[in-house]
């Protein structure tokens, strides 16, 4: 800001007659030359000194920040921010396999023939008393003679229409000769058998068939011990 230094009264102006008029205020006209009154008098007129101008101060440059980067996808995926709590893996879900679907049965032929019903008998079957004493002399088990026995006794059975009582004679006793096994026949003539000889339907599968296959197996039995009693070459 300019500053001016005040001019001192060196003279009396006659002009000016101290009265104050109020009203619009006149600008005073700018000087060009000293008064009447100096020049009369050599006197030089005060020259106000030049305005000094304060340099302004020079604000700082502002700086201009810096343009963020911009971020990596790939590794925003992979790395974590800092502060920031690591992510857990996310756990795939496991695959579920459909289950697969029921492959339907086809129907059977109307011209073909209906297959036989087949039923599972349960079996205790005992050597005799006189065979027991053969069987401890192989030194094999009694129960895998007995099972070796048994399947050569029903290999091609079929039941027969007609009861056979069970034969008389002494069978071994304890639960080393008891051979319990289940054999599986015809549903047709075994319930045939059943209706002629058990109206009352008390009696068990293997007391129908029971007369029909002990002989035959007490046979098959003799045979297998007399070879396992020949001396080997």
């Amino acid at each position: 800001m300019a500053r001016y230094k005040l001019k001192p009264v060196l003279a009396r102006d006659p002009e000016y007659s101290g009265a104050v008029t109020i009203g619009t205020r006149q600008s005073a006209p700018p000087e060009e030359a000293p008064g009447p009154a100096l020049r009369d008098q050599g006197l030089s007129p005060v020259v106000a000194d030049a305005p000094v101008t304060e340099p302004e101060s020079e604000a700082p440059a502002a700086e201009t920040p810096p343009t963020p980067a911009a971020p990596d996808p790939a590794a925003s995926e992979t790395t974590p921010l800092a502060g920031a709590e690591p992510s857990r893996p996310r756990r795939r879900a496991p695959k579920v396999t459909p289950a697969p679907e029921p492959t339907p049965i086809p129907e059977e032929d109307a011209e073909s023939e209906p297959k036989t019903n087949m039923v599972r008998v349960a079996v205790n079957v005992r050597p005799l008393a006189r065979q027991a004493e053969r069987i401890k002399a192989t030194g094999l088990r009694p129960q895998d003679v007995l099972k070796a026995a048994w399947r050569t006794a029903v290999a091609g059975y079929t039941v027969t229409p007609s009861y056979v009582e069970a034969p008389a004679g002494k069978r071994a006793g304890g639960a080393t000769f008891l051979y319990n096994t289940t054999l599986t026949v015809e549903q047709e003539p075994l319930a045939a058998l059943a209706q002629a000889n058990d109206p009352l339907g008390v009696k068990s599968a293997w007391w129908l068939i029971r007369g029909q296959l002990e002989p035959t197996f007490w046979a098959a039995l003799d045979d297998l011990l007399t070879r396992l009693a020949k001396p080997k070459p």
